[in-house]
């Protein structure tokens, strides 16, 4: 039998279990798709224009009932030139947009009762609905090498590494626990030193291409630009932003066929998932699929090439 003593310790356990405290999220990562040249001979050159969507975490359902919508789209532009037959430059840029709505559960997001020791401030949430509408703009620079694996080049191994340059924005609007409508803004530059590997099947002279690989980078912001209050700006984990970095794991797997007639133009797809490996919080977009067409300037222009 159980000592009366231990009762007050079951009493504590199930009352904490029960009132739990939740915290909404804002996102502050937007995953933009890999840039794959698989390049193979001095003076090719690429570009490529996709439209994008990601998926973030926490959407609609059981995971986050009060998320009542998110909608992403974006484009992403390519570019890529052989400066040899293995070494290769790259850029691009990458714009996103994201809408998220929410109408926030009283006992979840904003409880009537806290728990002994809570900090008000901290677990209370003082917004009754929102509509967060995020932008970002990155620019990516880069440099990599391109092994073949066998003589005709159809089967390589690439390894880049390079920086992206961004900006964050968040415009915050809504009612307040009162009822009151409210605004606020968020703004942050970023940086992302990565390092990406692939394995290549095909190129850009072959009907059908296929490239299989990954990202590791290290994403770190700068000072914000905002007018959340101190509480808000704690609620919603940005302090975080500014003691620590986010480490990511993007595998991506990249199709391409050349369209029936036009062999410099060809048709490209792609599907990079984002892991967040650090802190979960703030949230982070969890995948990225992509559609569009990528050109073989050489092949546009006219010039010669080399028998392959």
């Amino acid at each position: 039998m159980f000592k009366s003593g231990c009762l007050p310790i079951i009493m504590t356990i199930v009352v904490f279990s029960s009132c739990t405290v939740q915290r909404a999220n804002r996102i502050v990562y937007e995953t933009p798709a890999a840039n794959v040249p698989n390049l193979t001979q001095k003076g090719d050159a690429k570009v490529t224009g996709y439209f994008s969507l990601n998926g973030v975490e926490d959407g609609i359902g059981e995971y986050n009932p009060q998320q009542v919508g998110v909608n992403s789209t974006g484009y992403d532009v390519q570019a890529a030139y052989a400066i040899t037959d293995n070494w290769t430059v790259l850029g691009g840029y990458s714009q996103k947009y994201l809408t998220q709505l929410y109408k926030y559960d009283t006992n979840l997001y904003r409880p009537n009762y806290l728990p002994p020791g809570s900090v008000s401030t901290t677990a209370f949430n003082g917004f009754d609905s929102s509509v967060i509408k995020y932008q970002t703009s990155v620019f990516q620079l880069g440099a990599g090498y391109n092994l073949p694996l066998n003589q005709r080049k159809t089967i390589t191994f690439s390894w880049y590494a390079g920086f992206d340059f961004g900006k964050l924005t968040m415009n915050d609007a809504g009612l307040d626990s009162a009822k009151k409508a409210y605004t606020r803004y968020y703004s942050v530059k970023t940086v992302k030193p990565w390092l990406q590997a692939a394995f290549n099947f095909g190129n850009s002279t072959k009907p059908v291409s296929l490239s299989i690989g990954g990202r590791l980078s290290v994403l770190g912001y700068g000072n914000p630009n905002t007018n959340y209050s101190y509480q808000e700006f704690d609620y919603f984990y940005f302090d975080r932003l500014n003691s620590q970095s986010f480490l990511l794991l993007e595998p991506w797997i990249n199709a391409q066929a050349m369209l029936p007639g036009v062999k410099w133009l060809r048709l490209d797809g792609q599907i990079c998932l984002s892991n967040n490996l650090g802190a979960h919080t703030p949230k982070t977009s969890t995948i990225n699929g992509s559609i569009g067409l990528t050109a073989n300037l050489t092949n546009f222009l006219g010039r010669s090439k080399k028998q392959r």
